[in-house]
């Protein structure tokens, strides 16, 4: 799934730099998988209702490490809406895709 990922995030890229348009049943269908995934993981993975300090091994610490670096381009896309309001279709895409990270490398530590 992950190169799935990295594939969306390529398409996404392309748009940007002024490549073909990702269609938007794509990036819904994209939303829906990643919501989908989230939910499957979250089945067996406790997040619970209180401050967690992530790292706890390896493969948690790396997803915690992408994780920050697609909130800071969901932050730099927010910003890049303002004057360029196509940008807004990518970011709830890029929202959901940083607590499925979160969630995923909660999911290698139990």
């Amino acid at each position: 799934f992950l190169t799935d990922i990295q594939s969306h995030i390529y398409q996404i890229m392309g748009e940007l730099s002024h490549g073909p348009p990702v269609p938007k049943d794509h990036l819904a269908q994209w939303l829906t998988e990643l919501e989908a995934r989230e939910e499957a993981l979250l089945e067996h993975t406790p997040i619970g209702n209180k401050f967690i300090i992530p790292g706890e091994n390896q493969t948690e610490a790396w997803c915690q490490v992408a994780r920050a670096a697609v909130r800071r381009l969901e932050r730099n896309y927010s910003q890049y809406s303002v004057d360029h309001p196509e940008v807004k279709k990518f970011i709830p895409y890029v929202n959901r895709l940083s607590d499925y990270l979160f969630i995923l490398g909660r999911s290698y530590t139990t």
